[in-house]
């Protein structure tokens, strides 16, 4: 499903929002939709709550943020980030955005606090 999305949305204009919650996206779907969004210019709005996205998944993402100019919330949320590429988003989105409309928020605070940085 989300590899006919992302083809879906590579080239559309329009649309804005995207809820995707708990569809079993996991790593290969949100390599996909990062492909696309490298592309797309008009998605402000990705829900990527609990889909199994883990470390390649949230990688690709990361890669994505990087070039993407319009994607203002993101929601990860009840995912299989690991610390690692939960940092890499952060890094990707430091830059444009804060954290709290991308719902890492929690998850960056539990990793500073599991390595000693407050």
């Amino acid at each position: 499903m989300a590899l006919a999305l992302s083809m879906a949305f590579k080239t559309n204009s329009t649309l804005t929002t995207l809820d995707l919650q708990n569809n079993s996206i996991e790593d290969n779907g949100a390599q996909a939709l990062a492909v696309a969004l490298k592309i797309n210019s008009s998605l402000s709005t990705l829900d990527l709550w609990q889909n199994s996205i883990a470390d390649y998944g949230a990688l690709a993402l990361s890669e994505a943020l990087k070039t993407n100019s319009t994607l203002i919330n993101l929601d990860l949320w009840a995912n299989s980030i690991g610390d690692n590429e939960a940092l890499a988003l952060a890094e990707a989105l430091k830059a444009k955005f804060h954290s709290d409309n991308f719902g890492l928020a929690e998850e960056l605070d539990r990793i500073n606090r599991s390595s000693g940085v407050i």
